[in-house]
């Protein structure tokens, strides 16, 4: 009466090309008996595709295809050419449709020998192509690769191609230069 599913202890569920584990899960259900809604708490999990989210709680709207994931999250995101992007934060949001996510509160990203920190990212999707390719630090951050660290207020990583540029009160550590 109510088109709620509620359950609980070790609760697997499989919809169309998303599969999720936790420990309790809420499904809103349309009048057709369609998913609108689920709603993952403790150890959430969800695979769709090639891509991955672990949190502590998760949503994920099927009419919107928005993924919020909140509490220890990481996400090992896949691009469409199979490469590797993985993120770590306290919140994260995904737009299927715009391919966009978005990231706040001691974030991390690791992709081939970049890793970079800072309060707040967004991952963006090529106009063109529709593959994840730019990720935008805001915020003061720090990218680390190949023993330099650069700390700058905006740092932009593009993946194809490779390279990465800081902007505002930039600071780099170059280490061993005399050597």
């Amino acid at each position: 009466s109510t088109n709620v599913m509620k359950a609980f202890g070790n609760v697997n569920i499989l919809y169309k090309n998303i599969e999720t584990l936790s420990n309790q899960a809420v499904v809103d259900l349309t009048k057709d008996n369609d998913v609108k809604k689920i709603q993952l708490v403790g150890n959430a999990k969800l695979k769709q595709d090639k891509s991955k989210i672990h949190a502590d709680k998760l949503t994920y709207d099927n009419n919107t295809q928005e993924a919020i994931a909140v509490g220890s999250v990481y996400s090992d995101i896949r691009t469409e050419d199979n490469k590797q992007i993985e993120v770590w934060s306290d919140y994260q949001a995904y737009d299927k449709k715009e391919k966009v996510v978005t990231a706040s509160g001691t974030t991390k990203i690791k992709f081939e020998d970049y890793t970079a920190t800072g309060p707040k990212v967004n991952v963006f999707s090529d106009k063109n192509t529709g593959k994840l390719n730019e990720a935008v630090f805001v915020g003061r951050s720090k990218i680390e690769t190949k023993g330099r660290t650069i700390e700058a207020d905006r740092i932009t990583i593009t993946m194809n191609p490779k390279d990465f540029k800081a902007e505002g009160n930039v600071k780099s550590v170059i280490p061993n230069i005399g050597k």
